[in-house]
């Protein structure tokens, strides 16, 4: 009886002390500091500049804000510049690769060759914040080259309105002091 306790005791233990060996792939540390074209997206059928910030840094999880800067066309006859305002939250699932949704707004001012732009409704009550969101997956390498291919929703409180978008770009650290 005794050396059958003993011999449950040593395997319990053998099998407690292999579980507590560290077998996880340590977490790539994302750089905080990102500056990205994005292309179609939130700019609808055009280009945009952002800069993104982690603001929270946790093993697999980062909450970042962005904004940018873009220009593009929503019909053959109308342009339009946007501001698009974000806060994301990025899941790593492996290495660089990660899982990305967040929401914002969008400010976009257009400019409609006059006579046109009857069927412009996302835009109807003019110049306003157009609410957004984002879903996609990113690939941030360790050198800090950053892809991005995204979901951009939008609405005006009455439709909702679906795009996409792919973003190429450079993530750095902050500056040393």
């Amino acid at each position: 009886m005794r050396i059958g306790l003993i011999i449950i005791a040593l395997v319990a233990g053998s099998v407690m002390a292999f579980s507590q060996s560290k077998h996880d792939t340590v977490p790539q540390v994302y750089q905080d500091n990102s500056i990205y074209m994005e292309l179609l997206g939130q700019t609808v059928l055009g280009v945009s500049l952002n800069y993104e910030r982690v603001l929270l840094h946790r093993k697999f999880y980062y909450l970042t804000a962005r904004g940018g800067f873009g220009a593009g066309v929503v019909y053959p006859f109308a342009s339009l510049i946007a501001f698009p305002v974000m806060v994301n939250s990025i899941f790593q699932v492996h290495k660089g690769l990660s899982i990305e949704a967040g929401t914002g707004i969008c400010m976009m001012f257009m400019d409609v060759e006059e006579g046109e732009g009857g069927e412009l409704s996302l835009w109807e009550k003019g110049n306003a914040p157009i609410p957004t969101g984002t879903l996609g997956i990113r690939y941030q390498g360790k050198k800090g080259f950053l892809l991005r291919l995204d979901f951009t929703p939008f609405t005006n409180f009455q439709e909702i309105y679906y795009f996409f978008g792919i973003s190429f770009g450079y993530s750095f650290p902050k500056k040393k002091d």
